[in-house]
Order: structure tokens, then sequence, then C-alpha cells
């Protein structure tokens, strides 16, 4: 069985104002041997339906919504999903420089 090149976690809470920007900014990247994992801490804005509409239909993306003890919590807890074989935090908030980041 062939490995998955990279395991990207993105770990949010109430991240409505900048989640949609750090998605497309993995989405858009050229190299696509990846699993891509959010982990969301259940919340109360609008967040998870931006996630939804951004992530429906699309493959590698799984979406986790539950609460946590904290973003340490979340991080360990996406950790324990992944199956890459680089993990790489891309947070609530952060970007790729461009779209040949993990190609490069």
């Amino acid at each position: 069985m062939n490995q998955i090149k990279f395991s990207i976690i993105t770990v949010c809470y109430n991240a409505s104002n900048c989640i949609a920007e750090t998605i497309d900014s993995l989405l858009s990247q050229k190299f696509t041997d990846y699993e891509y994992l959010i982990q969301d801490g259940k919340s109360t804005d609008d967040t998870m339906n931006q996630i939804e509409k951004i992530t429906s239909g699309k493959q590698r993306v799984y979406v986790c919504s539950e609460t946590d003890e904290g973003i340490y919590d979340a991080m360990n807890k996406a950790l324990k999903k992944a199956k890459g074989e680089y993990i790489f935090f891309l947070n609530a908030g952060d970007c790729f420089a461009d779209d040949a980041v993990l190609e490069r």
C-alpha cells in the first residue's frame, strides 16, 4: 500500500473570519499527494458552514467537529488520524505562500 506523502492538519475554533483562505491555500496546491484533516473544536459561529461549503465533495478531506480541551488537544486528536509520511500543521489563519509549496 502506498503511503500518503503529507498529512496537512488544520485545527480551528470559531474561525469563520479566516478559515476559507486557509482551506483555499491548500486546495490550490499543484502537488496533490496529501490528505487534509480539519479538526474543529465545535465552533459556535459560521466556521463549519464555510468548511462544508468549500470542502464538499473534495477527496482526501476529512472534517471532524467535536469539543476539545484546547489547541494542543485538537492537534493530538488529528495526529492520531493522520496517515502521511510527513505531518504539517496549517492552522486557521495560516496560508501557503504560493501554489507550489508542497511540490517543492
